[in-house]
């Protein structure tokens, strides 16, 4: 969360001396619903979400909009053949 702070941060300065812009923030669809033993994930997607909307508020009135991004279930390999250890050959 601490880089998405500096991002958004850095990003708000450029922002206010243009008069409008968009910050556009990705989370999943972890940030709204939850899983067991997905409490990691869960707990930083929540958090997104959480400052992207006060965000959204917070500065509508000087002509900044927040999106957020929510992609869905993507499979990937994370709990096959990407787990599997290098055998040390000794």
């Amino acid at each position: 969360m601490i880089g998405l702070f500096d991002v958004t941060k850095a990003v708000l300065a450029q922002i206010r001396q243009r008069g409008s812009g968009t910050i556009v923030n990705v989370s999943s669809m972890g940030g709204t619903i939850t899983m067991s033993l997905g409490s990691p994930c869960h707990d930083t997607k929540f958090a997104v979400e959480g400052l992207s909307e006060a965000l959204n508020f917070e500065l509508s009135a000087i002509g900044v909009k927040m999106k957020i991004i929510e992609p869905g279930i993507i499979t990937t390999d994370f709990s096959g053949r990407s787990m599997d250890l290098p055998v040390d050959p000794e």
